[in-house]
């Protein structure tokens, strides 16, 4: 959350340097709210962010939320296809479990889970910390996504998180490139915070190998961009 970015320039030795666009959703505290908290929220939402909470609505999505290992899983299963859908890399079930296994549910995370006709089409996962909300695994059925159930349990979310006295809401990085998603954030009413990856390379070496290899043996990892990568399809 700080905003002088020049203080790592300064102070660090970095062989390279990778940009992405923090974005953070300042929450209305309960003062604002009131006894509102619902109607404070969708007013300081964009009018399209609205739309598509009244449209979950709308479409019969019940919200609930739950702290059973089937439903974790089942967040799991939607995030795995989500992920492959646009070739990106899954988080495996340890950090789910890990979750689980160490932290208190309702203090430290929540699971939000999304219905429609008995089916679970939605699932959001969320980390609290020090007044701030991680915005940490969100995944829908693609073929549900029609009747928005990510942006209802996202506004529930948001207006649980209020009560409770939470004033962050953190969406976490960006692409410079995923302009979608950039304003699928910014519609919520979030501010960017641009941050960067800072890489110092012991050994060029390592430029040699492709990205297949490097995913491999660093799983979850961010080594060094891809761009720099001798022959890289991202170069």
């Amino acid at each position: 959350l700080m905003r002088d970015a020049s203080f790592y320039d300064e102070q660090l030795d970095y062989t390279y340097r990778e940009q992405r666009i923090g974005q953070v959703t300042v929450l209305p505290g309960t003062e604002e709210a009131g006894h509102g908290t619902e109607e404070a929220l969708m007013a300081s939402l964009h009018s399209k962010t609205r739309n598509c909470i009244r449209k979950g609505m709308k479409s019969g999505i019940s919200v609930r939320k739950s702290t059973s290992e089937d439903d974790m899983r089942q967040l799991l299963d939607l995030h795995d296809r989500g992920m492959k859908a646009i070739g990106g890399r899954a988080k495996d079930w340890a950090v789910f479990k890990t979750i689980r296994d160490v932290f208190c549910p309702g203090r430290d995370y929540t699971l939000y889970i999304g219905e429609r006709g008995g089916e679970t089409v939605a699932a959001l996962l969320l980390l609290y910390w020090n007044h701030t909300v991680e915005y940490f695994v969100p995944a829908s059925l693609d073929e549900c996504r029609i009747y928005q159930p990510m942006s209802l349990l996202i506004y529930r979310a948001m207006a649980d998180a209020i009560v409770q006295g939470y004033r962050n809401w953190n969406w976490g990085g960006t692409w410079l490139s995923q302009s979608g998603v950039y304003q699928f954030k910014r519609r919520w009413g979030s501010e960017d915070l641009p941050y960067f990856y800072y890489t110092k390379v012991s050994n060029r070496q390592i430029l040699h190998l492709d990205e297949e290899t490097i995913l491999a043996e660093y799983p979850n990892v961010f080594v060094c961009p891809f761009g720099q990568l001798k022959g890289s399809r991202s170069a």
